[in-house]
């Protein structure tokens, strides 16, 4: 999408084509209201060539009207702080799609973590209420939910203590991509694949299937290198099935741990481990305390923080996690949902959560501008009110039937009061976040 590609790329490619117009045909896909990277283009517009042809795309397809309003509205705002243009296409919608429907709820920021979570759960119930669907009731897949950063979507979603030690091993493979191949750390991935796979054979209440456990032995190979031996066979076998009834005994734990899982798995090698996650389980000294802040800490420490963090967090959170990994949680990052799409959608906006300082969801509503917006306002750049508003185009045209956004304000009657004087929402849209 070439309002995120990067800035030095897109120079490069449009001075060929200024060289030599003969050499390179070379075309712009893309929505510059829709740039989330900060290494693209600033202003797109601006820099293609007055000789080229612009065809616009100005029918929403995927939105009911009442959404495609929202958005149109969204981008046409006179924001305090705002220096990005508004020059952009106007959507209109499909002309069956006339209905649709858009709530914004608005709470107290200073709420505890906990408590945000049991109101966002009764925010999904009204929504329910609202709508008379089931797509919309708490936890239900139907819907998606999204916030701002993957710790937050893990501490939403029930997994943050696999998460987090994850992290620790390898931090660049914990991030979901929009296509769902994300696989995450290689030393994992018996834990993530193998016994997920195994697990899936595990009804609630009942022993595990022999014949979906043979499936799995099989597609990865524990049966094709099988003793030759008729008696040393039978052992083996023996030691699968006992390996399975003890793994299926731990699943059936609801605060069994990693370690508890694995270790029969490992006891009679169900499966092929990483020999990472092999002596890590066997390493039995403690890892050094977290370091203090801005202290630099040895990898190997860092390392051996996440293995034991992963192997003491409890099995049902890496079972989310490898759902979450895999685009089929219905929880997901601002982010990374662009460019697809959902029935419904709830937004979660929660600056105090959120580490850094680059979006200011509080600033759309009424909150005053930081000093750097301030002075990025003098100075002609951008600022976290322009970052912010393409982060919620972004995400509000995602959904195709409804759309909840969640704001989390330090004034949160400010905030209120704000909303229902602007032209983005309509008389009822409005409501405080359900005690």
């Amino acid at each position: 999408e070439s309002q995120d590609t990067m800035k030095g790329i897109l120079d490069a490619l449009l001075e060929i084509v200024a060289e030599d117009p003969s050499r390179l045909m070379l075309g712009l896909l893309g929505d510059h209201r829709q740039r989330i990277y900060l290494d693209g283009h600033t202003e797109l517009l601006s820099v293609i060539p007055e000789a080229w042809a612009t065809p616009k795309l100005e029918m929403n397809h995927r939105s009911q009207r009442r959404i495609v309003d929202l958005i149109n509205e969204i981008w046409d705002s006179d924001l305090e702080g705002r220096t990005q243009s508004k020059k952009a296409v106007h959507q209109h919608p499909r002309e069956e799609k006339s209905a649709g429907l858009v709530r914004i709820f608005i709470g107290n920021a200073s709420a505890s973590t906990t408590e945000k979570l049991r109101r966002e759960a009764l925010c999904e119930s009204e929504m329910q209420a609202t709508t008379g669907l089931a797509d919309w009731a708490p936890g239900n897949t139907g819907h998606k939910v999204l916030a701002l950063e993957h710790s937050l979507v893990a501490r939403r979603g029930d997994f943050l203590e696999a998460f987090e030690a994850l992290s620790l091993l390898d931090p660049d493979s914990v991030r979901p991509d929009a296509n769902g191949d994300a696989t995450g750390p290689t030393a994992v991935q018996m834990l993530l694949r193998e016994m997920m796979d195994l697990a899936d054979c595990i009804k609630v209440g009942s022993v595990p299937s022999d014949f979906a456990v043979t499936e799995v032995l099989h597609r990865y190979g524990r049966l094709q290198q099988l003793p030759d031996d008729s008696d040393a066979r039978v052992q083996l076998l023996k030691a699968y099935q006992w390996a399975v009834e003890e793994f299926a005994k731990a699943c059936a734990k609801p605060a069994a741990t990693v370690r508890e899982v694995l270790a029969p798995v490992l006891q009679v090698g169900l499966f092929e481990p990483d020999k990472r996650l092999v002596a890590a389980f066997n390493d039995k000294n403690p890892p050094l305390p977290v370091p203090k802040s801005r202290q630099q800490e040895d990898p190997g420490n860092r390392l051996a923080r996440g293995w034991n963090g992963l192997l003491e967090s409890p099995w049902i959170q890496l079972r989310r996690f490898k759902s979450y990994l895999s685009g089929k949680s219905n929880f997901a990052t601002h982010q990374v949902v662009k460019g697809s799409e959902f029935d419904h959608v709830m937004v979660v906006m929660d600056d105090e959560d959120a580490a850094g300082n680059l979006f200011a969801y509080d600033r759309l509503f009424g909150a005053p501008l930081g000093e750097s917006d301030v002075k990025n306002v003098e100075e002609g750049k951008e600022t976290s009110i322009d970052r912010t508003l393409r982060l919620l185009y972004v995400t509000s045209s995602r959904a195709k039937e409804s759309l909840a956004l969640v704001l989390w304000a330090k004034d949160a009657p400010q905030a209120l009061e704000y909303a229902q004087k602007s032209k983005w929402f309509k008389p009822g849209e409005v409501q405080a976040i359900p005690k």
